[in-house]
């Protein structure tokens, strides 16, 4: 798991070959892009006070936060339990999780979480708030 803003971008660009292209789109929010190797989500919602731990095996994510602050809680993959099994329709999977952390993301910053880093994300930091955030899936190679 990465945790960094975005004007840092291009620090990580080399640490897979579809990522500076990723970075870009999110930076310019050119996101109508849908491949097998990258596309874009858009998502709007209320933070809310629990969640859920997902991972994903087939798709890296970015998650960058356009507007509003969320917590999301962070943990190995190898140290949660399974909750709902693996949708390889979906490319997700609900888990359990005893030992986490938590990250905070603030407008500008992004995550990134790979196959191993089992997240919950959408979780209230002080106060629900609105939030804007858009998700770059980048096939793990």
């Amino acid at each position: 798991m990465i945790k960094d803003n975005i004007k840092n971008a291009e620090i990580y660009y080399s640490l897979h070959p579809k990522f500076k292209e990723a970075f870009e789109k999110l930076i310019n929010k050119d996101i109508d892009l849908k491949t097998k190797e990258l596309y874009f989500n858009f998502d709007k919602y209320q933070t809310k006070s629990e969640g859920k731990f997902e991972a994903h095996r087939q798709y890296i994510d970015i998650q960058y936060i356009v507007k509003g602050e969320e917590k999301i809680g962070i943990t190995n993959i190898n140290k949660t339990d399974c909750l709902i099994p693996y949708s390889k329709e979906k490319d997700i999977e609900f888990l359990n999780a005893k030992e986490y952390d938590f990250i905070t993301l603030k407008e500008g910053d992004f995550a990134i979480f790979y196959p191993h880093d089992a997240h919950m994300p959408c979780l209230t930091n002080i106060q629900e708030e609105s939030i804007e955030k858009i998700v770059a899936k980048i096939a793990v190679r």
